[in-house]
């Protein structure tokens, strides 16, 4: 039961993550980036972050291994942040560059605020 809930949460995240990446990509959001960049970089994907470690902490889904989330977000919000803009910077650039700290520090602070939440409304299910 604990899989199967584990890879419908992670199913869900990872398809709001790719369409994010593919919507920047296959529609012409040149009139659209702003809304784009609140929609889904400070909306969206902070909240499915929160939102799925949240779920998985208090629903117990991870025990032992819940801090692995925090890297897991981080890395997975830097790497949107890499493939969309960053990247689209390079091409029109020809200049490489590596993926950003702060966007880590970022999806990492997301993952955070959903364990504790999660821990506290695990800890409130357990005493009521």
């Amino acid at each position: 039961m604990k899989k199967k809930r584990f890879r419908k949460l992670m199913i869900c995240y990872w398809v709001f993550w790719l369409a994010g990446i593919g919507l920047f990509w296959t529609r012409n959001i040149n009139d659209y980036l702003i809304p784009f960049s609140v929609g889904y970089f400070i909306i969206g994907l902070p909240l499915a972050s929160i939102v799925v470690s949240m779920l998985m902490v208090s629903s117990r889904i991870i025990n032992k291994g819940r801090w692995i989330l925090i890297f897991f977000f981080g890395v997975m919000y830097m790497l949107a942040d890499y493939l969309t803009f960053t990247l689209a910077n390079m091409r029109a650039f020809h200049k490489w560059s590596w993926p950003d700290l702060d966007s880590f520090l970022i999806g990492a602070a997301c993952a955070l605020i959903g364990l504790f939440i999660g821990t506290v409304l695990s800890r409130h299910a357990k005493r009521h």
